[in-house]
């Protein structure tokens, strides 16, 4: 198995909990675009929806949903990354698995508060420096 030392998971803990929704939406895509075609297929999507709802037992309906939904929105069988943000918003539980992993990670590393507070101060302090995203 592989193990990860603890500068791995404080990085880890540390990006992913510092990500807003946007980020979490662009970093799920970047998981399914491996090549970098900018774009992902069904099987990409399909792979993505079989991993975020393995435990979910209540999904069974949303996934055929989803599935049907991605096919008749994409390009040719293909969404590139601005059509699939959309979808995610679009379809918001798509990515509850991803929202739920950050809350679970924030809570049990330093609690939920610390990490909005730290949040909003990066969040002004790029406001305050003009520097955009």
């Amino acid at each position: 198995p592989y193990h990860i030392t603890f500068s791995e998971y404080l990085r880890i803990v540390t990006f992913y909990s510092m990500f807003g929704k946007d980020e979490i939406i662009r970093f799920t895509f970047g998981m399914l675009d491996i090549l970098n075609q900018h774009s992902i297929g069904e099987d990409q999507f399909s792979e993505l929806i079989d991993i975020l709802t393995e435990k979910e037992s209540s999904f069974p309906m949303q996934t055929m949903k989803l599935k049907r939904a991605f096919y008749q929105n994409s390009y040719h069988g293909k969404m590139a990354f601005e059509h699939f943000k959309r979808f995610a918003l679009r379809y918001q539980v798509l990515m509850y698995p991803m929202y739920r992993l950050q809350n679970s990670i924030m809570d049990r590393n330093l609690g939920r508060k610390f990490w909005e507070n730290h949040k909003m101060k990066f969040t002004n302090l790029r406001a305050k420096l003009h520097i955009k995203k």
